[in-house]
């Protein structure tokens, strides 16, 4: 299972998140779940992160990594990977670079958030 994650909305930018959703599913195909995760779940001013699960991916099957970056980069969005079956994480912020950075921000506990 891979989830690709797109950070970080505000709540008057549910627009944004229409967008990056339909945008994965155009590139990736439809994802088999979409979560939307609030950083602070008692405020509902809180930002939010997009998590679309796709149940037969996994990183060697995606290709569109360029793609993926590209758009991340144009819309001022981070776009973290993750990988169930080998517990792997990578991101890409545009910010930050122009190039994916393995990551460990907790990956166990957002695939347990995601998965429930």
């Amino acid at each position: 299972m891979l989830i690709v994650i797109w950070q970080t909305f505000w709540p008057e930018e549910k627009d944004k998140m229409t967008v990056c959703s339909d945008f994965s599913h155009e590139l990736l195909g439809p994802s088999d779940a979409m979560h939307i995760l609030m950083e602070t779940k008692e405020d509902p001013e809180s930002c939010m992160e997009l998590a679309l699960q796709y149940d037969g991916l996994n990183f060697s099957k995606v290709s569109k990594w360029h793609e993926l970056a590209d758009f991340a980069r144009l819309n001022e969005l981070y776009v973290i990977l993750c990988e169930q079956e080998s517990s792997k994480e990578v991101g890409f912020w545009y910010d930050e670079g122009d190039e994916w950075i393995p990551s460990d921000f907790g990956h166990k506990e957002r695939i347990e958030d995601i998965s429930r």
